[in-house]
């Protein structure tokens, strides 16, 4: 026996509901030359996979008997079909189960890397030729659930008007790109102000930090009391590490600590920071950390 994979081809909807269906072997049709002479291409358009096949399945809901009809059947192809050791590979048969899905999550939850993951449930399979998906459905898998977690900003910015129900000097801005996007987000709580107003003549911040799940920076604003301990004045997540960024976080340092300009400013030797201090605080002596 040999198989070939199945796709959806069109659909007809009635108030609401579907009232015929078409299937087609994924081989059907061409891809439209337009894709295929493309002037902003970034990279080599894929191999062509469909070749005109016809080979189709056609439905239609009968309102009458309450049952589906086939209006239209052909099992013909002009391809080579699968064998069925390769069967699993196709793109209709391809996917994770339940158990696979809660399996994965579970090693992700203790820090498995995604690749080690898939070697762990090929081994389980007897090999990676039995596994019915590939390391890219795992990545996607775990891209669908992020997309089905309430969105990231909108759950801190509730987190932190909580706080600021508590602390009445906590002050935190949020600058949106285009659509609305997160660019980044700056906070700092009323006992961070007050050790920058006592300790704030020398100001050290540093994007090298860590980087959270989405592997953006986050860039701390620290300094040092009189017990020589580190104290932290604030606390930011960027979307990248341009000038304009940090121009943005230093004037907003600025708005929150209510314009007192540090004397010294110590950085990781950024080019982009060194030129938004001159920029923000150009008295400031600007100076790298060793």
């Amino acid at each position: 026996m040999r198989g070939f994979s199945v796709r959806k081809n069109r659909s007809r909807i009635v108030d609401g509901k579907v009232r015929e269906k078409a299937y087609v072997c994924s081989c059907e049709g061409y891809r439209l030359e337009k894709w295929n002479h493309m002037k902003n291409r970034v990279r080599e358009p894929k191999p062509e996979t469909r070749c005109g096949c016809m080979s189709k399945l056609h439905v239609f809901f009968d309102a009458v008997t309450e049952s589906w009809i086939v209006r239209d059947f052909c099992d013909e192809h002009n391809h080579d079909l699968v064998v069925p050791k390769l069967a699993r590979m196709l793109r209709s048969h391809k996917k994770m189960t339940e158990p696979d899905i809660s399996q994965m999550n579970h090693m992700k939850e203790v820090g498995i890397s995604i690749p080690n993951i898939f070697g762990s449930l090929a081994s389980q399979c007897g090999g990676y030729e039995n596994v019915n998906f590939s390391i890219k459905d795992m990545h996607n898998q775990v891209a669908k659930q992020r997309r089905q977690l309430p969105d990231d900003l909108t759950s801190a910015m509730a987190y932190l008007e909580t706080l600021a129900a508590r602390d009445r000097n906590l002050f935190y801005s949020v600058e949106k790109g285009r659509e609305g996007v997160f660019r980044q987000i700056f906070w700092c709580d009323g006992r961070c102000q007050l050790d920058y107003d006592l300790f704030g003549d020398v100001l050290a911040f540093d994007a090298t930090y860590k980087k959270n799940r989405y592997r953006l920076p986050v860039v701390i604003f620290s300094g040092v009391n009189h017990h020589n301990q580190t104290v932290v004045f604030g606390a930011t997540i960027v979307s990248n590490e341009r000038k304009s960024t940090y121009v943005w976080l230093l004037k907003q340092l600025l708005i929150a600590m209510k314009g007192k300009i540090p004397t010294s400013v110590i950085t990781d030797g950024h080019q982009s920071m060194a030129i938004a201090i001159h920029e923000v605080f150009p008295n400031a002596h600007h100076r790298l950390c060793a």
